[in-house]
């Protein structure tokens, strides 16, 4: 059974075999798929092995169980890249890699959905099937940075083993028929799952695990030497930890359950503890509104169209387009279908033309929108044809007059609709595709606004020249409206570089999972229908960050944290473990 624990493959096999709960994996052969013998497809987010898919995260493994360089693969949404895993190096125990997402094709790996421990990994040392002793540590997943005592050993914790764990001990120690073993269990929100049996392990520095374990052992070996030599009494081997007493051995060690409800006995059932945050940075929150085209193109680009055109409209004027998540139908187009699509935008302005032969048109109007004086040629022409034609305007006023009503109400409607619509930055490799369209945008700004200050120099010069030759003359200067109106426009130039300064200053801190602290959000506010299409026009920018711990809120944290442990499991055979 020795050389089952050197392939992990094979004890997965073993555990699949012995019913013990494990992550689901799948086992691929790079050597096989490059000569054609299996289907291997990756993704960003996502593999594909012989059509079974897995999903990131997930932890790839190297068959051999000696090789400990595991690397887990993290999605796009929750940051991308990955974590390399390996044995501990002085203080470090792990390294994040944010531009490495394809996994390795070098042999045969395991590939093994990633289970949420909340943080801690739970190590269990067995002797015989009857005995565990566990102990947590901060999973190498977390942060990678290993805490150790002050002789210099990982710091760990003494657990208790639930029921069904103490059940997974005593399979193990069946299944690999090794007495002192060491393996590693995950907690779950699900239940605990093993991730890998290391075979011979012992505790290091834990002196009541010495004890029972040498204990255990002495008592294994004086019934191995009764059973095969009869040389030593039975009466001479310990009874508490005598093989043939198990009867004894279950009443010394576990109470009688009348004695469990009796009025005098209390259970400890949990400890629920409420703490407050260390001293952090305050959180801020930036808001303005743009059209820049690089920005705009989240939304206008063809993956993110939202086409009007699959909204088939019915014949009472109906349409099919919901918001998402909301439950609402939006009557987005109406009656506007008739008109030609190959013609220019539908605006959906309202014309307010004043004139007695403009109040008869569809309210609906195109890009180029119809001169009045035209209009009226129009009605002319059709009093010519059609003598009846006032009666005409008049019974069909009524009707065209609802048309433009539903027109501007489904037009609100579908503004409400898709202005519910956002889209969320948080990844590395999301934020640093904003980064560098806002650097363009920052550029662009920077140098229009460079040949508009040279512009109203020059008119100031011009102005300032044109007082005095008409100073000299006695005549009076009339203002300058050009001047006012750039005035006013580089005070807007201002305040956009301003924001996308600031912007460039939000999106260059940090690294690796930046997603925590900082968060980016584009907003449609407002948009135009072009061929059946939305474009979005403007959008709200909604950059959130801040509310890191301070160098004294992490002291202060780390401080409680051994506080908290130390009063309330103070030590090895003391406190509320024991």
């Amino acid at each position: 059974k020795q050389l089952i624990l050197r392939s992990r493959l094979q004890v997965y096999e073993e555990l699949k075999k012995w019913k013990v709960p494990h992550a689901n994996y799948v086992v691929v052969d790079h050597d096989t798929v490059k000569r054609g013998e299996h289907v291997f497809e990756e993704y960003y987010d996502y593999i594909v092995y012989d059509n079974i898919r897995l999903n990131k995260p997930f932890i790839e493994k190297p068959i051999n169980a000696d090789n400990h360089n595991n690397w887990i693969y993290y999605p796009k949404n929750t940051g991308g890249g990955c974590k390399k895993l390996f044995r501990k190096i002085k203080d470090r125990s792990s390294e994040y890699c944010p531009d490495i997402h394809q996994v390795r094709t070098n042999g045969t790996y395991i590939y093994e959905e990633f289970l949420s421990t909340f943080g801690t990994d739970i190590k269990v040392y067995t002797v015989g099937q009857m005995f565990a002793h566990a102990e947590a540590r901060k999973s190498p997943a977390l942060d990678g940075k290993v805490c150790r005592t002050s002789e210099g050993k990982e710091v760990r914790y003494a657990v208790i083993l639930s029921e069904a764990e103490k059940i997974i001990a005593y399979r193990i120690v069946e299944a690999f028929q090794q007495t002192v073993c060491g393996f590693d269990i995950l907690r779950t929100a699900n239940g605990p799952f093993v991730c890998d049996v290391n075979g011979w392990s012992f505790v290091k520095g834990n002196i009541k695990y010495y004890n029972d374990c040498a204990h255990i052992l002495r008592a294994m070996f004086l019934a191995k030497l009764e059973e095969k030599y009869n040389i030593i009494p039975r009466d001479l081997a310990d009874n508490w930890y005598s093989i043939e007493n198990e009867e004894e051995v279950l009443r010394k060690t576990f109470r009688q359950p009348d004695d469990l409800h009796c009025s005098h006995h209390e259970e400890l059932c949990s400890v629920i503890i409420v703490m407050r945050h260390g001293d952090r940075k305050p959180k801020q929150k930036m808001k303005f509104v743009t059209d820049k085209t690089l920005f705009l193109e989240y939304f206008n680009n063809d993956d993110s169209l939202y086409n009007l055109i699959d909204n088939k409209i019915t014949h009472d004027g109906s349409t099919g387009l919901s918001t998402t998540g909301s439950g609402v139908a939006s009557n987005s187009l109406g009656s506007t279908m008739h008109l030609n699509t190959s013609s220019a935008v539908y605006n959906y302005d309202i014309l307010n033309k004043n004139g007695s032969n403009c109040t008869g048109l569809n309210n609906i109007s195109l890009e180029k929108k119809i001169p009045c004086n035209d209009v009226e040629k129009q009605d002319e022409s059709i009093k010519k044809q059609n003598t009846n034609s006032s009666n005409y305007n008049e019974q069909n006023s009524s009707p065209k007059k609802t048309n433009s009503q539903d027109d501007e109400e489904r037009k609100r409607n579908l503004q409400k609709a898709y202005t519910k619509k956002q889209i969320k930055f948080k990844s590395p490799e999301e934020l640093q595709d904003l980064f560098l369209r806002n650097n363009i945008i920052l550029n662009e700004i920077e140098k229009e606004y460079k040949h508009l200050k040279e512009e109203i120099l020059q008119i100031q010069n011009n102005y300032n020249e044109q007082v005095e030759k008409d100073s000299k003359n006695g005549d009076q200067t009339k203002d300058d409206n050009d001047l006012s109106e750039l005035e006013a426009k580089r005070t807007e130039y201002e305040v956009m570089i301003e924001n996308h300064k600031t912007l460039y200053k939000i999106l260059e801190r940090g690294d690796g999972f930046t997603g925590i602290n900082r968060k980016i959000q584009l907003k449609p506010v407002d948009f135009e229908v072009i061929n059946d299409k939305i474009i979005v026009t403007k959008i709200l920018v909604v950059a959130k960050w801040g509310g890191e711990l301070t160098r004294m809120g992490r002291r202060q944290s780390e401080n409680l944290g051994k506080r908290f442990r130390a009063t309330l499991y103070p030590g090895d055979s003391d406190g509320l473990l024991r």
